[in-house]
């Protein structure tokens, strides 16, 4: 394809100055012993496709592969994804609200847009929760929205770590042109959630119940799914020897999630893996019940060691935990397991990605620089139509703002994160506008653009360039 830089003299460019009402609200994320969670979450799912059967998840996951009987539904009996060397190391979020980045950006976009590129994961090469987290917290460090982020990494891509490393910033938009169109390189094509299992109808029986077939397929073939659960309301117990079950020798002592009671701790993470040989005693009685049998591997965003929020009981010395395949369920199929009515099912808004081609953007991008002290007032639209087609987008990369949250607004910042008017030079992929767009058909279009300062204030908003 050929490649080239078009001065948009041809455009209908409007910098209209307009004013309507915008705002930016968010809610404080639970912290127990400083250990952070940042998950906002609806009580309907995300705006996104629901795999509900194997047929679904074929269709999808076939995006990836040439074909898609190159997918296996033949299940094994268990699955470590963390052990591939594609997956990033365990990390740590800090004091920052932000796990859903950390869980979809660091973890799984990193694990599948490294594989679908054959190349080992470094820390240098491993993408940056920072990119996407400061975008999509609306200027508040205590969370982000798991939708948001997804879009974030289709719309704008993903930078890495060695391009910007991880620190209590929470702000800046890394407002440089070169950053910008790097990370255009790397992006999302799609997302999926699955549905949710372990409920009334769905409830887990065995390793061998039909409704786990989701989860586990995706994760047999190679993927990392990520997941939302209350963290502060896990309960848990540690995995004990039997000789009934000798591969629990290899990992008694560990902690297991057994059951959750509650909402507190929203938070987002990986699920890296599973084994069906695995035995969680839940009703404590020493015994291999039906049901008891089985357990998700999930990789968290708090380092290699943390603790029990109660008692300082050290709950992982590698940075993952075990998580019953019974606490999935919404009522336990164990008998005497914990079934009080503040029992409830332990994951929610389980999904898989598909990421696009390395570099497979059009590379005709809309590059603007502009001035303010007010990012939240800033916004792009672009119009394109060819006399038959009129397509439309907007630019405008922070959290929505038409999602219910709750609390204060931390203040209004300027793209390199103070509370100082500053420059910022960022860049717009038009094929985010047209799709199929490429260097043929640019011209086939007429482009209207519209800059606008969304309230009328004594903050300034300058248009310096856009090309």
């Amino acid at each position: 394809m050929k490649r080239k830089s078009v001065k948009l003299c041809s455009m209908i460019l409007s910098t209209a100055f307009l004013a309507s009402v915008l705002s930016i609200a968010s809610v404080k994320a639970e912290t127990i012993d400083s250990m952070p969670t940042g998950s906002f979450v609806d009580d309907e799912p995300i705006n996104a496709p629901i795999i509900k059967t194997i047929d679904d998840y074929m269709a999808y996951a076939s995006e990836s592969l040439p074909m898609a009987s190159t997918y296996s539904t033949a299940l094994p009996d268990s699955v470590d994804n963390s052990k591939s060397p594609f997956f990033p190391a365990i990390g740590h979020q800090g004091d920052l609200g932000s796990c859903v980045s950390w869980g979809q950006t660091y973890y799984q976009f990193t694990y599948e847009m490294n594989k679908s590129m054959g190349v080992i994961t470094t820390p240098e090469n491993t993408f940056s929760p920072k990119w996407t987290f400061n975008f999509a917290n609306g200027g508040d460090e205590t969370g982000s929205w798991d939708d948001d982020t997804y879009n974030l990494l289709k719309e704008l891509g993903c930078v890495t770590l060695k391009t910007l490393p991880v620190d209590d910033d929470f702000l800046t938009w890394t407002p440089v042109e070169d950053v910008w169109k790097t990370a255009l390189k790397y992006r999302l094509k799609s997302f999926q959630i699955f549905e949710n299992i372990g409920r009334t109808n769905s409830q887990i029986t065995s390793v061998d119940d039909s409704d786990l077939e989701l989860y586990k397929t995706a994760i047999a073939n190679g993927e990392v799914l990520a997941v939302n659960s209350y963290i502060f309301s896990h309960q848990t117990s540690k995995l004990k020897t039997n000789p009934a079950v000798p591969e629990n020798d290899k990992y008694a002592g560990e902690e297991v999630i057994t059951h959750k009671t509650g909402f507190l701790g929203a938070h987002r993470m990986a699920i890296v893996g599973y084994n069906d040989n695995i035995w969680t005693d839940v009703n404590c009685n020493n015994y291999v019940d039906d049901g008891e049998m089985g357990a998700f591997k999930i990789a968290n965003s708090w380092g290699k060691e943390w603790y029990d929020s109660n008692d300082s009981t050290k709950i992982s010395t590698d940075g993952f935990t075990w998580v019953a395949y019974d606490a999935i369920n919404s009522t336990s199929f164990v008998e005497n397991g914990y079934n009080q009515s503040d029992r409830l099912g332990i994951f929610d808004y389980v999904s898989r990605i598909t990421v696009d081609d390395e570099d497979s953007d059009s590379d005709i991008n809309l590059v603007y620089t502009a001035n303010t002290s007010d990012r939240e007032q800033f916004i792009i639209k672009v119009e394109a139509t060819n006399g038959i087609d009129t397509y439309t987008g907007t630019i405008s990369p922070y959290a929505d703002t038409s999602k219910p949250q709750e609390g204060p607004t931390f203040g209004n910042w300027s793209f390199s994160g103070t509370t100082e008017a500053s420059d910022g030079t960022m860049t717009y992929p038009l094929d985010n506008v047209v799709p199929d767009l490429n260097s043929d058909n640019f011209d086939d279009y007429i482009w209207n653009v519209t800059v606008k300062d969304s309230t009328y204030d004594n903050k300034s908003t300058i248009l310096k360039d856009l090309y």
